[in-house]
């Protein structure tokens, strides 16, 4: 028997959009106010934020919480990153565009963010490091630690490569990885450079 809720098939396995939609959260949820401190939101929050926006938007809430959430860290890249053709884990550039019709499309059809979106709930550790190995975000950090409060380039990537869904899932688990590196109210922002 298949168990259907209004998200997907509980039978399904997440799409590539999925997953990049979560790292994506993870990201902006450890960087918020009450956490690291690396932009000025609280919208994932349940206690602050989130709470507010249920009560205007009581049956999309938490992915308006998470859209307000995505342009605070988009904010913060785009003051740190100064290289014309860098996209970052909150600029992606033409793939923007995709994940917000994403999210659009869930908030239109009233669906429940899934618990696994969020990571609400859990302990939180000391260091970025830490709380992105612990979730699985990150087996290891492949870049060499920088100071916080800046941008790093992290490498290259080839506009091909965000074509499809795969990709842009590599480019964000990339992406991802060099937050690790973050220190409280002290973000450290990787990207990468379009060829």
């Amino acid at each position: 028997m298949v168990v259907r809720c209004r998200w997907r098939s509980v039978s399904e396995s997440p799409t590539p959009f999925d997953e990049i939609a979560r790292i994506r959260a993870h990201i902006a949820w450890l960087g918020e106010t009450g956490r690291f401190g690396w932009w000025q939101t609280d919208a994932l929050s349940s206690d602050g934020g989130a709470a507010m926006l249920e009560g205007i938007l009581p049956g999309t809430h938490r992915w308006a919480g998470l859209q307000i959430a995505w342009a605070c860290a988009a904010a913060v890249e785009t003051r740190l990153v100064d290289a014309p053709r860098a996209i970052s884990l909150f600029r992606l550039g033409p793939v923007d565009a995709r994940l917000q019709a994403w999210v659009r499309d869930r908030k239109r059809r009233r669906d429940p963010m899934p618990e696994s979106m969020l990571p609400a709930g859990m302990e939180m550790k000391p260091t970025a490091r830490d709380a992105l190995q612990a979730w699985g975000l990150i087996r290891r950090s492949e870049h060499k630690p920088v100071a916080g409060g800046q941008a790093f380039r992290a490498g290259e990537v080839r506009n091909s490569v965000l074509v499809t869904d795969d990709g842009v899932l590599d480019v964000v688990q990339r992406l991802a990885a060099g937050y690790a590196h973050s220190r409280v109210s002290a973000p450290v922002v990787p990207y990468l450079e379009l060829l």
